[in-house]
């Protein structure tokens, strides 16, 4: 690589990344930006409060916060210490932003990735430069950049993983296991479901390299890249091995929530191919064919390529990795569950193309050209989408000023988040709930950083939140949860799923999200027949459209009930 490939690896990543900050604070907090547990590492406190995913992410999150507060200092936003930690609790959006841009960061680095794959590849520069442009500028490489969560990251040091593969079979040198092993080390250490795909991966490496070298040479490379990770991910993860029972204890309850035995694989494959043509989530329709169609552009005479077995092996990984994933959740799928498996489909059906572009003849050629040509307008058409969707004014202005307008004396439960400061008395009400099922499962609560206000917060209204289940857990019972229940991640309580309940602690106001899909499509029973009763028995009031759907917002109602149900 020389200096021209360094130029246009920082251009590729400088632009990446300002794709991916335009709008960054978007209007609200998602509930798995853990900024919490990154903020803990500052004070030494390297346990993270839940221990679904490895806490790595939540380490450079600390370290950036770090870097934050040297800036801040500099540029005069707080004297010291105790001013930084003022703002954390006052106004903490400063402190998503800097995730957020942790976040940007991983997803602006998967364009300089796909370049260098391109190239390891053997395209030449302005092949790979389009290659890396167009798998880079995928729709869901950009989506998910704007939450502070480790699955964009985890995708970017997949790719890298892939990027290292490919290193070690073409290139032969020794130093490339280490960067195999450090590469998958740091996937394992964002998220411990990318075993489906590294599994399938370790199969490649035996196929594809040992029989470039003797049994011997290919043992000690694979122990090499192997003892990496075993080395390195204990060193990464330090707050696991600090909590390690609390961990397991985790990982059972991740099992409950992601393991649908009673959930079909052709079910969960409709939802597949639901995301995988999402114009956001997922990579449409011409690129899953692209990626389909891929060995036969591998297999064509066309293809110029390194080593068509590499280029198979590595499809395949991709598709058996998706296979196995597909088969352990079933119809438990996040949109977020996909980004690492797609960004690779985009970057080898764009790869595909711009093979057939650049050395087919005449339709074909003319053809892949124009696909390509399409692809980058659909991507831009999406992000011009996202940007909009970003930029908007948040509907929860509008649910603020509906409330406060025509309910400020009701007690209300509300499933959004509102940006309505609430009354100590139902602050205390959602406490006691807290404090009542912690002792009812035996479990500690974490200490609460959050102050308490004294007084009535200018604004405030008595509304609380709507007791929360975490996904995947909508119909677990507490003999499957036996034993393992953490904080938060209880079961659902049935009485608290009656309008009876709400109605005999004074609430009179739901404010209801996503109406028809709790209506019809929740797998909870519980959530059908509460939001049925609301539904059959209180008056619509008003009703929100959605303006962010691909920020959290779905269309609201607000239920205005009578004191007392009949």
């Amino acid at each position: 690589m020389n200096k021209t490939d360094f130029l246009i690896l920082a251009l590729l990543f400088a632009v990446g990344f300002a794709l991916r900050t335009v709008g960054l604070d978007w209007g609200y907090f998602h509930g798995d930006e853990r900024i919490n547990d990154a903020a803990r590492v500052l004070t030494g406190d390297l346990v993270p409060g839940q221990h679904f995913y490895p806490p790595l992410f939540n380490y450079i999150n600390g370290v950036a916060f770090a870097g934050l507060f040297l800036v801040g200092k500099v540029a005069g936003w707080w004297a010291d210490s105790s001013g930084f930690r003022d703002t954390y609790f006052t106004n903490p959006t400063v402190f998503y932003l800097t995730a957020r841009g942790v976040t940007a960061a991983f997803g602006a680095a998967m364009s300089p990735l796909f370049y260098l794959l391109a190239r390891t590849f053997s395209q030449p520069r302005l092949m790979a430069g389009v290659t890396a442009v167009l798998a880079g500028i995928a729709a869901p490489a950009i989506t998910f950049s704007y939450i502070a969560k480790g699955d964009t990251p985890l995708a970017a040091v997949t790719v890298l993983t892939i990027l290292a593969f490919s290193f070690r079979v073409l290139h032969g040198q020794k130093r490339y296991d280490v960067l195999l092993g450090v590469a998958a080390c740091l996937a394992l250490s964002f998220k411990q479901s990318i075993v489906f795909l590294l599994v399938p991966l370790l199969v490649a490496h035996i196929v594809v390299l040992a029989p470039k070298m003797d049994w011997k040479g290919y043992l000690a490379s694979l122990g090499r890249s192997l003892a990496v990770i075993i080395l390195l991910w204990p060193i990464l993860n330090i707050g696991i091995f600090l909590d390690l029972e609390n961990f397991i204890g985790y990982q059972k309850i991740q099992m409950v929530m992601s393991i649908q035995n009673d959930a079909s694989w052709q079910g969960g494959l409709g939802q597949w191919l639901s995301l995988a043509t999402h114009p956001h989530w997922g990579i449409g329709w011409v690129m899953l064919l692209g990626f389909l169609l891929y060995p036969a552009v591998v297999f064509s005479p066309i293809f110029r390529g390194k080593d068509r077995q590499l280029h198979i092996a590595l499809w395949a990984v991709v598709l058996v990795g998706m296979a196995i994933t597909l088969f352990v959740v079933r119809e438990r799928q996040p949109e977020h569950l996909w980004i690492s498996f797609f960004v690779l489909m985009q970057f080898f059906a764009v790869f595909g193309l711009t093979e057939t572009a650049g050395h087919a003849r005449n339709p074909l050629r003319l053809g892949a050209a124009g696909v390509l040509a399409a692809s980058g307008i659909v991507s831009v058409v999406a992000l011009i989408g996202l940007w909009e969707q970003a930029r908007a004014v948040p509907m929860s202005h509008k649910v603020s000023e509906i409330l406060h307008g025509h309910f400020a004396d009701d007690r209300i439960l509300s499933l959004p988040a509102l940006d309505i400061p609430k009354h100590p008395m139902a602050q205390e009400i959602e406490r006691k709930r807290i404090d009542r099922l912690a002792k009812k499962y035996e479990v500690v609560m974490p200490q609460e950083a959050t102050p308490r206000p004294d007084e009535t917060e200018e604004g405030a209204l008595f509304w609380m939140s709507t007791p929360a289940v975490m996904f995947g857990l909508e119909n677990a019972t507490e003999d499957e949860l036996r034993d393992v229940i953490k904080p938060h991640a209880w079961p659902l309580q049935p009485e608290e799923w009656t309008l009876e309940y709400w109605a005999n602690q004074g609430v009179t106001v739901f404010v209801v999200a996503d109406l028809p899909y709790l209506l019809n499509e929740t797998p909870s029973r519980l959530f059908r027949s509460f939001y049925a009763e609301i539904n059959n028995t209180c008056e619509r009031a008003y009703s929100v459209p959605a303006v962010k759907p691909l920020f959290l917002e779905r269309d609201v109602v607000v239920f205005k009930c009578p004191a007392f149900p009949e």
